[in-house]
């Protein structure tokens, strides 16, 4: 899963901002309703649109993406967690590189229930938002979210762009389980 999700998404705009990065998507072609949704198979809201390859890296999976299971978009609205499971790795000093260990899945908690905690490194002394931390394979708290379940890898241009439409600090949060 890729999912592009606003760190500091406020409640009031998370709905708006939602239903802009929809109807850009719809209207692209990338995504429409998904007419075949089942609980198991198909549990998104979203399927993958006409014009679904203009965004990916590569079709090398050709029409069998387009039959797999749970292969959908889904946007959310709501304050969530967004976790790279089987990739999570300790984020690294912008400042001076070094790894902070078990701290910084410690702050997770505090995050999810309220306010954004702050990191210091234990080297150089360095501080900023946990979400501000360097980290390839970190965790992300926010909203609005728009996660693509099982679909090729997006062209870093379409995710800039969606980076650019959610706007504040947003992040991106690829899940492998």
């Amino acid at each position: 899963m890729v999912t592009v999700v606003r760190l500091d998404g406020i409640p009031n705009d998370a709905v708006a901002v939602g239903d802009a990065v929809r109807d850009r998507l719809v209207q692209g072609g990338i995504i429409r309703a998904n007419a075949r949704r089942d609980k198991m198979w198909q549990p998104s809201q979203w399927e993958p649109g006409p014009a679904w390859e203009s965004v990916v890296e590569s079709i090398d999976w050709g029409p069998a993406f387009l039959t797999s299971s749970n292969n959908g978009v889904d946007i959310a609205v709501v304050r969530d967690t967004y976790h790279p499971v089987e990739n999570l790795s300790p984020a690294s000093c912008a400042r001076c590189g070094a790894r902070v260990a078990d701290a910084y899945y410690v702050t997770l908690e505090p995050w999810v229930s309220g306010a954004e905690p702050r990191l210091t490194c234990p080297s150089c002394g360095w501080t900023a938002l946990v979400g501000d931390w360097p980290n390839e394979w970190g965790f992300a708290v926010g909203m609005p979210a728009i996660t693509f379940n099982n679909w090729p890898e997006l062209t870093k241009e379409f995710l800039t762009s969606m980076l650019a439409q959610l706007g504040g600090r947003s992040r991106v949060v690829r899940t492998h389980m």
